[in-house]
């Protein structure tokens, strides 16, 4: 009697199978995971925008105001004068919408008079769900948090 050793063609499929399932999972995860990632970094870089115009305005670096200027997808860094400091487009998966076209940083105190009593920047991302919301309030203060 001999017996045969090995595998069926039903088993390499019904193998084959969940190995695809579970690829196709991990698969889709690691994509929102990545895009999540690039929402997050340009939340990040925002807020250090954000930060480094009130810090220029408070410190009263060369006797000027700093602003945040807000265009389609992206943000520019200027002082007082209209000089461009820095600019920055964000990733084509990622969205920015603004309850105002710019925010500045008064002179030595910090505060903003284009907010009242705050402004919200939202960033999403243009194919997945989850928002990012950046407020500063009047008095300056600068606070990013989840969609609620």
């Amino acid at each position: 009697m001999s017996v045969a050793k090995g595998f069926t063609i039903l088993e390499l499929l019904v193998v084959i199978f969940v190995i695809a399932v579970v690829g196709f999972a991990l698969t889709n995860n690691l994509v929102i995971f990545y895009f999540t990632s690039l929402r997050d970094e340009e939340v990040g870089e925002l807020i250090s925008t954000l930060n480094l115009a009130q810090s220029k305005s408070l410190s009263g670096a060369g006797d000027m105001q700093y602003k945040v200027a807000f265009g389609s997808n992206a943000y520019t860094l200027v002082d007082e004068g209209g000089l461009v400091l820095m600019s920055r487009t964000l990733h084509e998966a990622v969205t920015l919408e603004s309850t105002v076209n710019e925010i500045e940083f008064e002179k030595i105190t910090g505060k903003t008079n284009s907010c009242s009593p705050t402004c919200s920047i939202i960033i999403g991302l243009a194919k997945y769900p989850g928002q990012k919301f950046i407020d500063v309030s009047s008095e300056g203060v600068i606070d990013a948090y989840d969609q609620p």
